[in-house]
């Protein structure tokens, strides 16, 4: 009897549906215990496609037949004709030597294939909810599989409102004050650095200040409490300093895009007398920053680019400050 070579393909794709959503739900779980949302995230797609990549369907014996499944445009509830149509006479074709597997074993490691891929770009889409989730730690509602949790979505709009709405809030207020400004009080208005409102808790946020120290600040010389202090306290009270480990171009291009997008006010030619240094202790100079900026490489424009676009997905929840350094 001739094999129904859709039937084995469509029953692969469906359990491996299954298993790698549960195998996405377990990874989060994990990786919750110890990173940020970001970090979490970030590490489990870089993981999720290295091991799509791995599939023997892209071995070089199997190149040419996956390329034209995956390039091959069949009409709507027709698509897997192909199989029958393309796949097997280019199957056929293979030198034996080169076979690792039957068709019906590649056949199954291209419905795995796309079945993981499928699984990976819902969960992406989905992102928003997933965000709230890892803040609440209720996984309770997660699925992949017919879930709409993009931004505005049912279940986002839940789990905002859970998170952010009014029991939270008055949870927080209990422990955390804020003026109209959004401006923590007992925190007073720096001369020099007025951070923008909408950018303000997020820009003094742990999430942001742990993005800085891996590619700016160095964080043997700039605890989370001294970074705090340089951007929020007036220079007198204070004897804090910000110190970064890359180089003089990154930096000051880092400060000028902070200027343009984050900052109301960010005097530069305060910076040269206190607090922000480069990574031989010297001070920074307004008229380096503004000479420095000006060399800066794509390779630099990109690294500032994404620590700006990190700031701008952070969700806050406010926590009371830390003890001064």
């Amino acid at each position: 009897m001739e094999k129904d070579y859709i039937e084995i393909y469509t029953k692969a794709y469906q359990e491996e549906e299954i298993h790698h959503e549960k195998y996405i739900k377990k990874r989060v779980l994990e990786y919750h215990d110890y990173l940020t949302f970001n970090d979490n995230n970030n590490s489990l797609i870089n993981e999720l496609d290295t091991k799509l990549g791995e599939n023997i369907i892209f071995d070089d014996a199997f190149s040419k037949i996956t390329t034209i499944f995956r390039t091959s445009r069949f009409r709507k509830g027709h698509e897997l004709k192909i199989i029958s149509i393309k796949l097997l006479p280019e199957f056929l074709k293979i030198d034996k030597g080169n076979l690792k597997v039957s068709f019906e074993g590649y056949l199954k490691e291209l419905a795995r294939f796309k079945a993981e891929e499928e699984i990976q770009r819902l969960f992406c889409n989905n992102r928003g909810s997933y965000e709230l989730m890892f803040e609440l730690n209720d996984f309770s509602e997660f699925a992949i599989k017919g879930c709409d949790g993009g931004n505005g979505s049912v279940l986002y709009e839940k789990y905002r409102k859970l998170l952010y709405e009014p029991k939270k809030h008055n949870e927080i207020n209990k422990l955390v004050a804020f003026d109209r400004s959004a401006k923590f009080i007992g925190l007073e208005k720096t001369n020099h650095y007025q951070i923008k409102e909408e950018y303000y808790e997020k820009f003094l946020s742990k999430e942001f200040y742990g993005y800085l120290i891996k590619d700016f600040i160095n964080e043997t010389k700039t605890s989370y409490s001294c970074f705090k202090d340089v951007f929020t306290e007036k220079s007198v009270n204070h004897s804090s300093e910000i110190h970064f480990f890359c180089s003089t171009i990154l930096a000051s291009l880092l400060l000028s895009e902070f200027k343009k997008h984050v900052f109301n006010k960010l005097v530069m030619t305060q910076i040269e007398k206190k607090h922000l240094k480069l990574n031989k202790s010297k001070p920074f100079s307004a008229n380096n920053i503004s000479q420095s900026k000006k060399n800066a490489s794509e390779s630099h424009e990109r690294k500032v680019n994404k620590a700006l676009l990190f700031l701008e997905e952070i969700l806050i929840k406010p926590t009371i400050s830390d003890n001064k350094c």
